[in-house]
């Protein structure tokens, strides 16, 4: 009756890191409770969730391949376009958020693509739209845009 917020599953959105394969699961230390996951167990843990009321998850695509380009953030049959898949498989009513930063895609581990050692967020634009649009392809609802990510970088 005293509380100015009330939070509810509703109102979340859970986080989820997709890698390749199945039935693989890596615990992430730095943050308790989450792992990478393969698209199979995603989907399944995106039905858990959808279940308890959460109605949306963001989605992070981790690569096995990394390159100076980021070339496999836009790979129609990488981590995030099949856990994408998965997840809206069996949860087609879910919102799938996606992250199109290009750092975990890199070899250099930056959120753009480098010119001399800097990011050159002109440049990274069209790697981030196709990642964008593949993400769209396989069924995302959102792409959040990494440009801001790489002007810090």
């Amino acid at each position: 009756m005293v509380r100015e917020t009330r939070v509810t599953p509703d109102q979340l959105i859970l986080p989820m890191f997709a890698v390749t394969g199945l039935d693989r699961e890596e615990p992430i230390e730095s943050l308790g409770g989450h792992a990478r996951r393969s698209p199979d167990l995603i989907a399944r843990a995106a039905q858990r969730a959808f279940a308890a009321g959460v109605p949306a998850v963001l989605l992070f695509g981790i690569s096995d391949h990394k390159d100076e380009m980021g070339s496999a953030a836009h790979d129609a049959d990488g981590a995030a376009q099949q856990a994408i898949r998965a997840i809206k498989d069996v949860v087609p009513e879910m919102v799938v958020i996606t992250d199109v930063c290009l750092c975990a895609y890199t070899d250099h581990g930056h959120c753009g693509l480098l010119t001399n050692g800097d990011v050159d967020n002109d440049r990274s634009l069209d790697v981030i739209a196709a990642a964008a649009v593949s993400h769209a392809a396989a069924g995302a609802e959102q792409a959040t845009p990494a440009a801001r990510h790489a002007t810090a970088a």
